[in-house]
């Protein structure tokens, strides 16, 4: 029987998004976090996400590999939960690849980069038939692995509770 547990990493695994908070610190400034950047999101997602891409591609490889990422408790405890229970815990992630590789040194588990909204595509390529799926996110791009979830597992951050659609139980977990 496969039984396959993915988690996401931002705001999920991470109490932060590890990209803007690398960058920010890298740089010292708010350009991504603060209120322009959350309008600036708004707006156009796709032209911040491209800016936050090159300036995290502009960090030295070794600050990266450096940097200490805090993770949320509360997942790591269900992450070893599923684990017990003979789940294969997989990172599905659009974090980059160095984000991803430091995510799965912690769980000791695979971990791959995905592109918004694609994380169920890649997840059949890996796994064309998966027995039981259970899914770890606070974000509503996830919904497309949601939706062939079993389960599903929504990390409330922040007080922000999203809605998703998923194919069977769904619990919300505030950290």
């Amino acid at each position: 029987m496969i039984k396959v547990c993915v988690t996401d990493l931002d705001g999920t695994l991470w109490k932060e998004n590890s990209e803007v908070c690398i960058v920010e610190k890298y740089y010292n400034n708010k350009k991504y976090s603060g209120i322009r950047g959350k309008i600036w999101g708004k707006i156009n997602l796709n032209s911040l996400v491209e800016s936050l891409n090159k300036d995290f591609d502009r960090i030295p490889e070794e600050y990266v590999r450096s940097f200490s990422l805090n993770t949320n408790p509360s997942v790591l405890d269900i992450l070893d939960k599923y684990k017990k229970k003979g789940f294969e815990i997989l990172i599905l992630s659009n974090a980059p690849s160095l984000i991803v590789d430091y995510g799965m040194k912690i769980l000791k588990a695979r971990g791959y980069h995905c592109e918004i909204g694609k994380k169920a595509k890649v997840l059949r390529n890996i796994y064309p038939s998966i027995d039981y799926l259970v899914t770890i996110s606070d974000n509503k791009s996830d919904e497309d692995l949601f939706e062939i979830s079993d389960e599903g597992i929504v990390i409330i951050n922040r007080g922000r509770r999203i809605n998703i659609k998923c194919k069977g139980n769904i619990q919300y977990v505030a950290v």
